[in-house]
């Protein structure tokens, strides 16, 4: 008998999805984490339903050229909760009756192609500096919203946090006061990262020492964090729009098409870029339309239905939240916290020497 792989093993998603496909064999044992007693399936039937990965993926001598296992995660989110060895492994097993080397490099074959995201520049460039209301661009622009926004998933109830933080730099000697930690008022909003001027929005984080990186503080400066409870058994449940990993709404075991699939995958590195743009570090004086762009999208997810946004922190562990009414969620009594900024830590990489 071959190996056989289970639901632990495949991440519950993939075997679902495989399962669909290929009758599981019942209350079996898995041949690579050792579970018993559960469905697995046979690691030999699973060959035709990867072989795209070989046909989309070439092996390349070119710099670019990454191992499949890369490229299988970093476009499809298949094999991201397994480690490299054992997922290295599981790829072995299934190509096993053919030649196949997983320290082989490998480019995707239409990765020099022409990019869907730059239509996302091109429109980028035109609000924020051209036409801010009537676009010239916008029958592009709008095909690329609706893909978007079909693409666009919600966060699951169970990841969203019970409680998030909220902080502010304190500079004077007057104490902050809980509505301090909340959002301004509409008279004084100023433009963040998703709302425009005048119209406020709660930002919040997943994690204290995340909304405290948020503010950037100095060292010596004091920091006054609030916690914030988001949702309890009596509240209704969010719709939260999910940007803290763009992943495709569609499998590519689905399609199995070669020009299908790398129809959906320039597709989708279009929607991951715009996505990226809802965390990619912004200076702290960055003007006003340097935030259009994800300003004009929040509008339409605001629009769908979706109560706020998660998208990941780009300085700090965790993500972030915004919630479209500030008005329905307050500070919890008590939870104001001073600290005093002891030390900033910076990373850095070497950008070009000149």
């Amino acid at each position: 008998m071959g190996n056989r792989c289970c639901k632990k093993y495949l991440g519950e998603n993939l075997f679902t999805l495989l399962a669909r496909k290929i009758d599981p064999i019942a209350m079996s044992s898995c041949s690579y984490c050792q579970s018993v007693k559960q469905e697995m399936i046979p690691t030999e039937k699973l060959s035709g339903y990867f072989e795209w990965s070989r046909e989309i993926y070439k092996r390349t001598d070119k710099s670019e050229g990454k191992l499949l296992l890369y490229w299988l995660r970093e476009d499809w989110g298949i094999f991201d909760t397994l480690d490299d060895s054992t997922a290295n492994r599981l790829l072995s097993d299934i190509f096993i009756c053919d030649y196949f080397n997983p320290s082989d490099l490998r480019i995707p074959e239409n990765l020099e192609g022409t990019r869907k995201s730059d239509a996302w520049q091109r429109f980028k460039l035109e609000i924020q500096h051209r036409n801010r209301w009537i676009s010239t661009s916008s029958k592009e622009a709008s095909e690329l919203c609706e893909d978007f926004m079909n693409n666009l998933s919600e966060m699951e109830e169970d990841k969203i946090n019970q409680y998030y933080y909220r902080a502010r730099t304190h500079d004077t000697k007057e104490p902050f006061k809980p509505q301090d930690l909340s959002a301004p008022p509409q008279e004084i909003a100023g433009h963040g990262r998703l709302n425009p001027a005048g119209i406020p929005y709660l930002y919040l984080a997943s994690l204290e020492k995340t909304a405290i990186a948020e503010v950037r503080p100095h060292p010596g400066q004091n920091v006054v964090t609030a916690k914030f409870q988001v949702k309890s058994p009596e509240s209704p449940e969010l719709k939260i729009a999910n940007l803290i990993k763009f992943t495709p709404q569609v499998s590519p075991i689905d399609i199995l098409d070669t020009d299908e699939i790398l129809r959906i995958r320039t597709l989708y590195l279009a929607l991951k870029e715009i996505s990226l743009d809802f965390s990619r570090p912004v200076h702290p004086d960055a003007t006003p339309y340097e935030y259009i762009p994800t300003q004009y999208l929040c509008e339409i997810i605001k629009g769908e239905g979706f109560d706020g946004v998660a998208y990941p922190s780009a300085i700090s562990d965790g993500h972030n939240i915004v919630l479209f009414d500030p008005s329905s969620f307050s500070v919890i009594k008590g939870s104001l916290t001073e600290y005093r900024i002891k030390s900033v830590f910076v990373d850095t990489e070497e950008f070009k020497n000149i």
